[in-house]
């Protein structure tokens, strides 16, 4: 029993003994925890410390990269939900937003409902993950981006959003026209996420709330963008 097999065994105790000590449904980023932890190992061996114990069953992956403390309950081992997995990519929308469904739901556009959650995070390690039910999607997310990554996303999105209210639509339109910020706005057709349609149909919007802006520079002005007309979503 040597001293290097002496410091090995002292390592591994120190990964393990940190990992017993968080509470049950801690979601945890193999490379996060390393740097902000163990950078004193070498990232491989850390790994090698992580697989051994998700075999003793004190962690459990959920991910590339990804695990968590599962919950010990009589009918077994269980992985955190995939609620508590959205709430760890947005935390409260201080590191993301969740798209999709859930944002259509939270402006009232429709009732439909999915499983599948979608979120545009800082915290992702891979321009996109799957995990169960949830898919990550990395992003230069900050807060004071959030309004303008949902309008984007909305109108990105507004021919396929199953049942959608088009009054309640329009009412948004109103919202987008009363709170608009052009740097922000650019800042995430800087993304690279959305099609110049968006941009245009965003501009349509502005103007008819007479809404200044200067995005006509941004737009093709012989390019004929396909969007509604807001004519005939006005409430009567």
């Amino acid at each position: 029993y040597n001293y290097c097999e002496r410091w090995c065994s002292m390592n591994f105790k120190l990964v393990l003994d940190y990992i017993k000590k968080l509470p049950e449904r801690t979601i945890i980023v193999a490379r996060e925890m390393y740097l902000e932890q163990f950078a004193a190992l070498s990232f491989q061996t850390f790994l090698k410390y992580i697989e051994r114990i998700v075999q003793k069953n004190i962690l459990m992956v959920i991910g590339k990269g990804i695990y968590c403390r599962p919950i010990t309950t009589p009918f077994g081992i269980l992985r955190v939900s995939d609620n508590e997995l959205k709430e760890y990519f947005t935390n409260g929308n201080c590191n993301g937003v969740e798209v999709g469904y859930g944002l259509y739901n939270k402006y009232k556009l429709t009732t439909q409902i999915s499983k599948n959650i979608k979120v545009y995070s800082n915290k992702a390690n891979y321009n996109v993950q799957k995990i169960g039910n949830v898919q990550v999607k990395r992003c230069a997310y900050s807060s004071d981006l959030r309004f303008a990554i949902e309008c984007m996303e909305i109108l990105e999105n507004y021919n396929t959003i199953e049942d959608l209210k088009k009054e309640t639509f329009y009412r948004f339109c109103e919202e987008i026209g009363c709170k608009y910020s052009e740097d922000s706005f650019l800042k995430v057709f800087g993304f690279g996420f959305y099609k110049k349609r968006t941009l245009a149909f965003l501009n349509y919007i502005l103007n008819c709330f007479q809404t200044e802006n200067n995005l006509d520079r941004y737009l093709n002005a012989t390019s004929r963008y396909k969007y509604p007309k807001l004519e005939g979503l006005k409430v009567a």
